[in-house]
């Protein structure tokens, strides 16, 4: 199975919210898609909100990560009906994802459909003017019969700068969406870094942050917030040096 490394496609940024938009009116709901333990299918809805008709082809791929970055390859594991729709004006389509076969509950699985919009003769020239068509992707996750969920997280000093180190040792995935460091978990009124960063890690797989922040020479300890899809996780940590 050949697979093939994809970068900065996804809209992170947008995927706590309960529907995704587009400026071209279509919308997506919702953004991420959950089979539950014992189930076989799901579904999603892709709305038109605008004047045109829209034409999309949706296909699976197998979602997993090698040192930080996202792999996707062919699978046939996920069927999607319908696999492509044209959808009218002012109007939506429900799309049903299903398993083909029941996968192992030991451990989440994990799928990305994507859903390109097909080029016709309207859509595609428009008073002489190439018109950017849609692509986006949808994060399927297969979730396991027990959820272990585990994190390893450190600081170190690098140099003049902070380094955090974040392990997911769980069998489910997590995403952060923003890192918080404070003076102490008793202080969490204004932080002395923040920085946004919508990251999937998957399971067995870390990442690190380099923090452009000198950590104050009275501070040994500090407290980290990560806002995660798991919740707020709130440790205080003692900067390695």
């Amino acid at each position: 199975m050949k697979g093939f490394f994809l970068k900065n496609c996804t809209l992170l940024f947008l995927l706590w919210l309960p529907y995704l938009s587009y400026a071209e009116g279509i919308q997506i709901s919702p953004v991420r898609v959950y089979i539950e333990p014992g189930e076989l299918n799901s579904s999603f809805t892709i709305y038109n909100r605008s004047d045109e008709p829209v034409l999309f082809q949706l296909k699976a791929v197998k979602w997993h990560q090698k040192a930080g970055e996202d792999i996707y390859s062919d699978t046939h594991d996920i069927i999607i009906n319908p696999p492509i729709m044209n959808i009218g004006p002012d109007s939506y389509q429900l799309f049903r994802v299903g398993l083909r076969n029941p996968l192992p509950a030991n451990n989440e699985h994990f799928y990305r459909i994507f859903a390109t919009q097909v080029a016709t003769k309207k859509n595609t020239v428009i008073k002489n003017q190439i018109q950017t068509l849609l692509e986006f992707n949808i994060p399927v996750f297969i979730l396991p019969k027990e959820e272990q969920k585990d994190l390893i997280v450190e600081l170190r000093k690098i140099k003049d700068q902070l380094e955090l180190r974040i392990a997911n040792e769980s069998n489910v995935h997590i995403q952060i969406a923003q890192i918080d460091i404070y003076p102490d978990k008793n202080k969490l009124e204004t932080p002395l870094y923040s920085q946004d960063t919508f990251v999937y890690l998957l399971p067995k797989q870390e990442k690190t942050w380099d923090l452009p922040w000198n950590k104050p020479k009275d501070m040994d300890d500090l407290a980290l917030k990560l806002r995660t899809d798991w919740g707020d996780i709130l440790e205080t940590l003692r900067v390695a040096p």
